[in-house]
């Protein structure tokens, strides 16, 4: 990775954490196993407990810019995107086709999310169609939404 875009990763990429709250590329952090999803008695489900933490941690971080968010819909639940400033949040799915319609590909995309993170980190991609614009191995072309905030990408099939 060029040194400019190494810098946008540690400077800019956000990872919801069960354990951690919020923390950044650049911070280290043990190995560790513990969904945001997990209940931890007395605390209760953690993506409840850091939703307020972890709101304005993000919130303030992107006061300027846009929040490209990647997350699976158990980590977005540590997120209240109310605290974000009206347009801020550019959301991306990564979908495939199945006989009842589009679906999330969930889990199982995390490295294709992981090949668009570093797509936009090295293009420098800070809005919706910046990111729709992207090329990235495996995945279709993006589509932009009709609310101009949502990009849609395809799973290609293997083969």
């Amino acid at each position: 990775m060029p040194a400019a875009a190494r810098r946008r990763l540690m400077a800019r990429v956000l990872v919801p954490s069960g354990l951690w709250g919020v923390v950044s590329a650049a911070d280290p952090i043990p190995a560790y196993r513990l969904k945001m999803g997990a209940r931890v008695a007395p605390i209760g489900l953690l993506s409840a407990f850091w939703k307020p933490r972890a709101s304005l941690v993000v919130a303030a971080r992107a006061r300027r810019g846009a929040v490209i968010d990647l997350l699976p819909i158990e980590h977005a639940a540590a997120f209240d995107f109310a605290h974000f400033r009206p347009g801020a949040r550019v959301r991306v799915d990564i979908v495939d086709d199945t006989p009842d319609g589009q679906r999330s590909v969930g889990h199982s995309g995390k490295s294709l999310k992981g090949a668009l993170t570093r797509a936009i980190v090295i293009e420098d991609a800070r809005t919706a169609a910046d990111v729709a614009d992207l090329r990235v191995e495996g995945l279709g072309p993006g589509r932009l939404q009709d609310d101009g905030s949502t990009v849609v990408f395809r799973r290609r099939a293997h083969g």
